[in-house]
């Protein structure tokens, strides 16, 4: 690069970055870039952006300027916003150039400045009102341009410490595994209600949170006195997500039966724990979920079925029938098991064995939605049913640790890229 083109120009101009994941989401204005082919690139040539990656839009302040310098004027479309993956951000820039028929013309750089930070929440709205308009942004946009931000994997290997609280006389039957994230004073709940649990439960709670490492370590530690079950700490090396999380507590655990609770989960009575065992054990069902219910005693969780939904693009997407409302009548001490398509991984019960068969959780989805879905759809693909247990005393908070997880924006995208994964899997079982 050379003319001059290695700084801003008149030419080009950056208002704001973001650094969102292993990219950025990039605003700002080029001439006439409604009327021309451009090309963005880093000066490695690590990634490239070409005008069809680029949401282009009006910016008559823009046409305005350039009328008063004498330019010419072919559109008042200037404004674009797009997203750079592998962007090596100690570099500081980026490079504009224009297409002309196969010459390229340098039109200047777009520089990384620390005053031009936008939040990665702020850069995402954009993102999606200048891609989707009114709606979501298509999915195969979605998978261009968000999905190399936000799903790529860390290359570091994964790693985490095993510590025995609390050991078993005797091997567990059920093995309980927690996942511990952002919330760690959740574990007073838990600790609270270990006798609601059935005879043979051990506890795996693991940590996948490195800020709360210290705090959660200490807190079991000072409380071992409290811990009449067998008890086992995982601390990760790092934050790994919902699936990598519970396949590392399977990977410690003993037993032959798995729950998969979230810390989220209040536990009263442990009566439904029992029968969803006997279920798995008779063969009824691959997985077993269970009935929650708000803290106002409404339903959180009552099974999910799988529908298309128009605020997705027609995509297949998780929905909780009778969320929020009051929940079916229930025999108290009398549990019943009916089938469902779904339920959700907050709260899930399957033996060892069947996990391993179906692979566990696929790490692939992104932090935690549509895992339990998919697993579900796995196991009935597998000829294994899906089982509810309906009951009392199961209460979930819902979402506790994923509030801390990113603002709306963030969660949003993240669901999306999941429903699209998912959707690319079992689409056409679905729509049978």
């Amino acid at each position: 690069m050379n003319g001059g083109t290695t700084v801003e120009t008149a030419q080009v101009f950056l208002d704001s970055w973001a650094p969102v994941g292993n990219g950025l989401i990039l605003s700002g204005w080029i001439e006439n870039a409604g009327a021309r082919q451009v090309v963005i690139l880093t000066d490695t040539l690590d990634a490239v952006r070409v005008s069809a990656d680029l949401a282009i839009f009006d910016r008559p302040d823009v046409a305005e300027a350039m009328q008063r310098r004498g330019s010419v004027v072919e559109t008042t479309h200037h404004g674009f916003l797009t997203t750079m993956p592998l962007v090596d951000r100690a570099t500081r820039r980026l490079f504009v150039l224009a297409d002309r028929g196969g010459t390229a013309t340098p039109l200047g750089a777009l520089a990384l400045r620390d005053d031009r930070v936008d939040s990665v929440e702020n850069a995402l709205n954009n993102f999606a009102t200048y891609f989707g308009g009114t709606a979501l942004p298509a999915p195969a946009t979605m998978l261009r341009h968000a999905g190399p931000l936000l799903t790529a994997r860390s290359a570091h290997a994964v790693t985490h410490e095993v510590i025995r609280l609390c050991e078993a006389a005797e091997p567990p039957r059920l093995s309980v595994i927690i996942p511990l994230y952002a919330r760690p004073f959740l574990l007073r709940a838990i600790l609270a209600n270990q006798s609601a649990y059935p005879a043979g439960t051990e506890f795996i709670y693991v940590s996948d949170d490195p800020r709360q490492h210290l705090f959660v370590r200490n807190y079991l530690h000072d409380r071992r006195s409290l811990i009449d079950r067998p008890t086992t700490l995982v601390i990760n090396g790092g934050n790994y997500g919902f699936s990598v999380a519970n396949a590392i507590g399977v990977g410690v655990s003993r037993a032959p039966l798995l729950l998969f609770q979230n810390s989220d989960v209040w536990i009263e009575d442990g009566q439904a724990l029992t029968v969803a065992a006997a279920d798995l054990d008779q063969g009824r069902f691959g997985i077993v979920g269970f009935r929650l219910l708000y803290e106002d005693d409404t339903l959180q969780h009552d099974g999910m079925v799988l529908r298309r939904g128009r605020h997705v693009h027609d995509l297949f997407a998780a929905e909780h029938p009778g969320k929020g409302l009051p929940p079916v009548p229930v025999d108290p001490g009398k549990p019943v098991t009916i089938a469902v398509p779904a339920v959700t991984g907050a709260m899930m019960m399957i033996a060892r064995d069947w996990y391993e068969t179906l692979g566990g959780f696929d790490p692939g989805y992104v932090r935690g939605d549509f895992e339990d879905a998919d697993l579900c759809m796995r196991s009935v693909a597998g000829g294994r049913p899906i089982g509810l247990v309906r009951s009392g005393g199961m209460r979930h908070l819902e979402r506790q640790s994923l509030v801390l997880s990113g603002g709306e924006a963030l969660r949003s995208a993240i669901t999306y890229l999941n429903c699209i994964r998912f959707n690319t899997r079992w689409q056409q079982e679905l729509a049978a």
